[in-house]
């Protein structure tokens, strides 16, 4: 795995966090070749998160938007139309993102014991 990979997966096992949403933010990107709308994230956490009841447009206001975006290693980007990119600084292999996927989903797990 490489350096970048690596601090990538530092990250996500240090995750701070009081909900799922960064973890299953992150999912969404690494299964769906690292892009997605605003829109399409907004929908995968509301998904996750039946039982609070929520609005679509509840879920395209929550700050996970913002406190991904303002890592300090930059793992999340913007492009020109919004649309939300994971860039880890390498190219996933099939096999890193099977590998990252489930590390998110144990992290995704343990949050909700």
């Amino acid at each position: 795995m490489t350096n970048h990979l690596k601090k990538f997966e530092s990250y996500i096992e240090g995750l701070n966090m009081n909900a799922n949403y960064q973890p299953v933010v992150l999912r969404y990107l690494v299964k769906n070749d690292d892009y997605a709308s605003r829109e399409e994230l907004a929908e995968v956490l509301r998904q996750n998160n039946l039982d609070k009841k929520r609005t679509l447009g509840f879920f395209k206001s929550v700050p996970v938007f913002n406190v991904l975006l303002g890592h300090k290693e930059n793992f999340i980007s913007l492009d020109v139309h919004g649309n939300f990119h994971l860039t880890v600084g390498y190219k996933m292999t099939k096999a890193n993102r099977k590998h990252f996927v489930n590390l998110l989903n144990k992290v995704i797990r343990g949050r909700k014991k």
